[in-house]
């Protein structure tokens, strides 16, 4: 469809442009084709000399999602959000409270059986937290589904599809919500805005932020000012809540959840060392409550910290690095993350009906000959954060430097190397052991 636009004409242009991080910073000129949510957003972001709509419309009534998909993201969310809490308390005490809830909420015995004895590892913890997430994302894509999709069949040959593609392939009839996912995002930043326009008063600077969150450096003493701000856009929320599921709370009451404390901002944490690079990876440095020792925590997009990131920067720590030599390293550009130390594995998939016919001996010495289809393989998969071969990596890796000269760019591998931790460096075989 984006392509079928583009096409004939309906396309954003400008002139002149400058980007930063990614983003269009400023331009002499631009043409923008906007939802009315996103025209407010970027009325909001920008300065301009002029502004004019040169056409099209806005929607001028308030329509409801359907009942099915109020209680459907109830349930998921219902679901996500035990699960977090009981992740939390598992983390500090080694247990649960909650695990009938879970499991009226379709988490398998398995796992809460296994939180309760305290042998789930962290690993499987966090697993199947994504998982949740994933469920609740799918929920979102399949409300917002594209049935200008071709048709997926399976035939002799394996995955085939019918139809055209794209505009060519729209249905006489089509049903799909395609609003659902816009506005998701559309009003999650509109909330970004709200909340920062809300708490700027009290702040000292805005730090980063993703998507439903910010990060504020501030005073603690102006802390209860910043949630008095806060409570204003919560009741907001809440009412925008009770209207749109009003419906559905009187036609399904026994499946309906109030959805209490959803889309508020609330304090999740707060650090006197704290140190971002992007908007989705930075650390804290703090003692921990449990045996009064400082310890590092990492967040970083897509890789698991808990184990061998957080382990490696309290190790580095213990070795006379300061946190600054340590945030600059692990949240620094071209940085590769082994896979000992974030134990990621990688897909591969086999070719549509391919097998393994061969003569394989067992560890009695036994011969035997198999026959079987070839299945999916897992191997080890290393991480490698903002690299700069990639050119918008590389531009704001340039401005970075532009702000801050000892933004780390020299590419490096990080390791575990027995009990300790080793950085190597590009073209040094050997390694820093440290």
């Amino acid at each position: 469809f984006r392509e079928h636009m583009t096409e004939i004409g309906y396309t954003d242009a400008c002139v002149n442009p400058s980007f930063e991080f990614g983003k269009l910073v400023k331009a002499d000129y631009a043409m923008l084709y906007l939802t009315e949510l996103a025209a407010w957003e970027l009325n909001q972001a920008y300065e301009w000399d002029s502004m004019s709509a040169i056409g099209g419309y806005i929607t001028n009534r308030f329509n409801r999602p359907s009942d099915m998909a109020v209680i459907s993201v109830m349930q998921f969310y219902k679901a996500k959000n035990e699960y977090k809490h009981a992740r939390e308390h598992y983390y500090r005490h080694g247990t649960i409270e909650n695990a009938e809830t879970l499991e009226s909420l379709g988490v398998p015995h398995s796992i809460t059986s296994s939180m309760l004895n305290g042998t789930l590892s962290d690993e499987e913890v966090d697993s199947y937290y994504l998982k949740l997430k994933s469920d609740l994302n799918a929920l979102f894509g399949i409300e917002a589904s594209n049935e200008f999709r071709r048709d997926t069949v399976l035939t002799s040959n394996g995955i085939d599809y019918e139809g055209g593609f794209g505009i060519d392939n729209a249905p006489k009839n089509p049903k799909a919500w395609y609003q659902f996912g816009q506005r998701i995002v559309g009003w999650s930043r509109i909330a970004q805005i709200a909340v920062m326009e809300l708490c700027a008063p009290y702040i000292d600077h805005i730090v980063n932020g993703d998507t439903d969150s910010v990060k504020f450096a501030m005073r603690e003493s102006d802390l209860s000012s910043v949630e008095r701000a806060l409570k204003r856009y919560s009741k907001a929320v809440d009412d925008a809540k009770t209207f749109v599921y009003s419906r559905a709370k009187f036609a399904y009451p026994s499946l309906f959840d109030s959805l209490d404390y959803i889309g508020h901002y609330v304090l999740e944490f707060e650090s006197k060392r704290f140190c971002a690079s992007w908007n989705k990876a930075y650390c804290m440095h703090e003692v921990d409550k449990r045996d009064g020792k400082r310890k590092f925590a990492f967040t970083l997009a897509g890789i698991p910290a808990r184990r061998g990131v957080n382990q490696c920067a309290d190790w580095l720590y213990a070795h006379g690095w300061s946190y600054s030599q340590i945030c600059n390293v692990l949240l620094g550009y071209n940085v590769t993350y082994a896979h000992n130390m974030i134990y990621l594995n990688a897909r591969s998939f086999p070719e549509w009906a391919s097998a393994f016919f061969d003569d394989v001996e067992d560890y009695l010495g036994n011969t035997c000959r198999v026959a079987e289809p070839c299945a999916l393989a897992l191997y080890p998969m290393h991480k490698t954060v903002n690299d700069t071969s990639n050119a918008e990596n590389r531009t704001n890796a340039r401005i970075a430097v532009s702000n801050n000269p000892d933004v780390n760019v020299e590419p490096c591998t990080v390791i575990r190397d027995g009990d300790g931790f080793m950085i190597a460096k590009v073209g040094d075989l050997i390694g820093q052991t440290l």
